[in-house]
C-alpha cells in the first residue's frame, strides 16, 4: 500500500472530481461505503482501484482483503470493470484461486461506493477503459461462436463457446479464407463447453469465469498451427494433435457417449486396455533442429502471396520437399530430403504428434510443449500389451508422469509423415476422424493469436 498511501495522503479533496497533472492521469473523487464512512476513491490510468476511508477500521470486508489500515486496493490485473448503481457504483474484479499450475479466476464485486452521479459515471468510464477496453473509449467488437457460423468480418476478437471440434471448425474457416493472412491476426478465446476443451486448458482458462476475464483483459499470445495433408484430401489445419493408436480409438469409439462428458475417455481407455492391441505404421520425421529456413516464417505478412503458396493458407516447404506425397518412400532415408529421418516400421500402442501440452483437462501428454515454440512433440509408446497400455493410461495425468516409462519416447519435430497399416485404428486430428490414408503434418510457428489468463 505505499503507493496508495502516498497518493492519498495530505489534504482531503472536495466532493467534486479532481484529476492529477498530465504526467499522472489518476482519477480521484470522494465517496462513502455505508458503515465504512467517507474517504478517497482513486483510479489509476492502468486500472488500479483504491479506497481509503477517513477513519481506520479493522472489520468486515476490509479485514478480509488483508489491509490493516482499512484501505481497499484492487490491482489492475484483477479489475475487469464497474457498473453504476443508485447513488454510486460497484467494481467487479476477478482474484486468483487454486494452485499455481491450475489457477482459476472467481468473479466478485466490491461494496457500493456512494458518490455524486457525475463522479460515479466518470469512475465507471475510467475503470472500464483501463480494465477491459485496453484504453479505448468504447469496448471491442466481439464475435461469439456457439455453433460455427460466420460473422460480418468486423470483429477484433472471436469468442468460442464449444469444445475441440468447434475450435477445429473455426481454424478451417480462418485459414481457408482468401484473406487468411489478415484473418489470423484476430485473436480467439475458448469457453470450454465440450468433452476435452484442450485450448482453454492450455491457455490457463480452467473455468468459464477465467475465460470471460481473459476476454476483458485481452492478453494475447501466439499459437503454433500445423498443416495437415493427405494425398486425396484438401489441406486442413490442426491446433491440438494428430493421433494413431489407443488415443485416437478411445476418442472416436466413444462418440456415442458424449453426454457423459470427459468420463467417456476413461471408458474408452478401459476398453483399449482390455484389448491390449498395438498398431503398425511407417513413420518418418523432420527433427526440430533440422527445420528449413522456410519453416521459420512467423509473420503472416512475410509469407508468399496466395498465387505462389497455393490457393490459400501458409506455405509448407518441409512437406513440399518430399515430392509426391502418395509415393514417397518413408522406409528409406536415402529417398527422403536432407534432414528427414525414417523411423521405419513401428508397432505402437500410442502415437501422437502434439501441438499443445494438455489434450484434455486431465491429460498432460507433452508436459514440455508450449503454445508457440515451432515444434510438434511426437509421443510414441512402441511396445504392445495390456500391461503397457494400462501403465501408460494410468500415468497420463496433469504432470505427464507417463514420460517416465522406458517404453515411451518423445521427439521434438517440425514435420512428420505417417503411413497407417492397421485398419483397427484411425487417424484423428483434433478429435475429428480423417480418412485412413497417409498423413503429413508441418508446423507453422506463431501463426494465430489466442487470449490467455
Amino acid at each position: 500500500m505505499p503507493e496508495q498511501s502516498a497518493l492519498l495522503s495530505g489534504t482531503r479533496r472536495s466532493s467534486s472530481c479532481q484529476e492529477h497533472p498530465a504526467d499522472s492521469p489518476t482519477f480521484i473523487c470522494r465517496a462513502s461505503t455505508g458503515d465504512r464512512g467517507p474517504g478517497d476513491v482513486s483510479v489509476s490510468s492502468e486500472g488500479d482501484f483504491s479506497f481509503r476511508p477517513d477513519e481506520v477500521t479493522f472489520s468486515g470486508f476490509w479485514r478480509w482483503r488483508g489491509h490493516h489500515d482499512s484501505s481497499f486496493w484492487l490491482p489492475a490485473e484483477e479489475v475487469i470493470g464497474a457498473v453504476l448503481k443508485p447513488g454510486g457504483f460497484v467494481v467487479w474484479y476477478c482474484p486468483c484461486r487454486g494452485p499455481a499450475h491450475r489457477q482459476t479466476r472467481h468473479l466478485k464485486r466490491s461494496p457500493c461506493f456512494h458518490t455524486s452521479e457525475s463522479d460515479a459515471e466518470k469512475a465507471v468510464q475510467k475503470l472500464r477503459q483501463a480494465a477491459s477496453w485496453q484504453g479505448q473509449s468504447t469496448p471491442r467488437r466481439i464475435t461469439v461462436i456457439i455453433n460455427p457460423v460466420s460473422g460480418r468480418g468486423r470483429a477484433t476478437t472471436i469468442f468460442i463457446v464449444g469444445g475441440d471440434g468447434t475450435m477445429n471448425e473455426l481454424l478451417q474457416g480462418y485459414l481457408r479464407r482468401p484473406d487468411w493472412k489478415q484473418a489470423v491476426k484476430t485473436p480467439f478465446v475458448q469457453v470450454g463447453a465440450g468433452s476435452g476443451n484442450a485450448l482453454s486448458c492450455n491457455c490457463g482458462l480452467w473455468s468459464n469465469t477465467t475465460a470471460a476475464y481473459a476476454l476483458c483483459k485481452h492478453k494475447s499470445r501466439p499459437l503454433d498451427i500445423a498443416s495437415i495433408r493427405q494425398p486425396s484430401q484438401e489441406r486442413s489445419y490442426s491446433f491440438l494433435s494428430i493421433s494413431y493408436g489407443i488415443i485416437s480409438n478411445l476418442d472416436i469409439n466413444t462418440e456415442n457417449l458424449r453426454w457423459m462428458g470427459s468420463i467417456r475417455f476413461t471408458i474408452g481407455a478401459l476398453k483399449e486396455i482390455i484389448m491390449g492391441r498395438s498398431y503398425t505404421c511407417q513413420l518418418a520425421m523432420l527433427p526440430a533442429d533440422a527445420k528449413t529456413a522456410g519453416s521459420k516464417l512467423k509473420d503472416p505478412d512475410s509469407l508468399p502471396s496466395a498465387d505462389k503458396a497455393g490457393p490459400r493458407g501458409p506455405p509448407t516447404p518441409c512437406l513440399d520437399a518430399l515430392g509426391d506425397l502418395s509415393t514417397v518412400n518413408l522406409m528409406n532415408d536415402a529417398a527422403l530430403p536432407k534432414g528427414w529421418q525414417s523411423l521405419g516400421r513401428k508397432k505402437a500402442c500410442v502415437l501422437s504428434a502434439v501441438n499443445l501440452a494438455f489434450i484434455d483437462a486431465a491429460a498432460n501428454l507433452a508436459p514440455q510443449q508450449e503454445l508457440s515454440n515451432g515444434e510438434l512433440h511426437l509421443v510414441l509408446a512402441d511396445k504392445a500389451g495390456r500391461l503397457i497400455s494400462l501403465k501408460f493410461l494410468a500415468l497420463v495425468d496433469d504432470k505427464g508422469s507417463h514420460l517416465s516409462m522406458k517404453e515411451v519416447h518423445l521427439n521434438r519435430i517440425c514435420a512428420f509423415a505417417l503411413q497407417p497399416e492397421d485398419p483397427r485404428s484411425m487417424i484423428v486430428v483434433d478429435g475429428e476422424r480423417m480418412p485412413f490414408d497417409r498423413v503429413f503434418a508441418e508446423v507453422h510457428p506463431a501463426l494465430c493469436q489466442v487470449l490467455v489468463a
